[in-house]
């Protein structure tokens, strides 16, 4: 799989939602146990959880997109889909 959208809280899980929709592929909480190494390009979107090895923001989740608070956050997603997801 290319992509993977995952969401770091609840609160950015809309901003989470928009660029899942826009790169048509899944989107995952950050909390939930999940090898990222099959994924080719996994994208975190919000605030950055804690990491125990498997959970949270792992070695593999190389672009983090996150704001001050959900609105900046949700506008970064924005610019990050405006900008052609780079």
């Amino acid at each position: 799989m290319k992509y993977l959208v995952v969401v770091g809280n609840d609160v950015d899980r809309r901003a989470g939602k928009y660029l899942a929709d826009y790169l048509r592929c899944p989107i995952i909480d950050a909390k939930l146990p999940f090898d990222y190494s099959v994924i080719e390009r996994p994208i975190g979107v919000g605030g950055t959880p804690t990491t125990n090895g498997k959970v949270g923001w792992s070695g593999y989740i190389k672009t983090v997109i996150e704001g001050s608070n959900r609105y900046t956050t949700a506008q970064n997603v924005l610019n990050f889909i405006n900008g052609g997801c780079k």
